[in-house]
């Protein structure tokens, strides 16, 4: 066995005394070849996810080479082709599922608008708010409506998304599905 064996082979086995963020930056190096740091790390976990590699983004989480925050920026606002198995990753290394852009969107909100049914599923199985509101006073569910998405509309429904909600503008979920031909 050569040093790099060793060293992977190394790596491999837990020691009590090794972090499990020191443990992820050698599974990174061994495994993938990969020693990111700061916004190379960003960006190699953006490839991750679109190319839906979980596991390397998983790595680029534990090893807190991407902080969670990052993570979710680059995943919810930045890249709407994020895999719902990366998504599933930020989610499961404690990143809130509500943080929010400038102007108070949300992922759910992002979601809904898409009419993304396996994202909108996923961020509800973890807590998100199904009636948070954006600087607009929008819901998810009048992100849906808006688009058209009444499946989605349907899933925030039966999360307890609440219908009467007003925006600054005086509308409400059911009143934009009606204009755009919902149930």
């Amino acid at each position: 066995e050569d040093m790099w064996d060793q060293e992977c082979a190394a790596a491999s086995r837990v020691e009590v005394r090794v972090s499990a963020a020191e443990v992820a930056r050698r599974r990174l190096q061994c495994e993938h070849g990969v020693a990111a740091e700061g916004e190379d790390a960003v960006a190699l976990f953006l490839q991750a996810a679109e190319a839906g590699e979980a596991d390397v983004a998983a790595l680029l989480l534990e090893s807190r080479a991407v902080s969670a925050a990052a993570a979710a920026e680059v995943l919810f606002f930045r890249d709407p082709h994020a895999t719902l198995a990366a998504a599933a990753a930020v989610l499961d290394h404690g990143t809130p599922p509500d943080p929010f852009d400038a102007t108070a969107r949300t992922p759910l909100m992002c979601a809904a608008g898409e009419g993304n049914l396996a994202l909108l599923s996923l961020l509800i199985e973890h807590g998100a708010s199904v009636n948070a509101q954006d600087v607009s006073l929008r819901c998810p569910l009048m992100w849906a409506a808006e688009n058209g998405h009444e499946a989605a509309g349907f899933a925030l429904l039966a999360a307890g998304a609440a219908a009467d909600v007003t925006t600054s503008f005086g509308c409400t979920p059911l009143v934009a599905a009606a204009k755009h031909g919902l149930k």
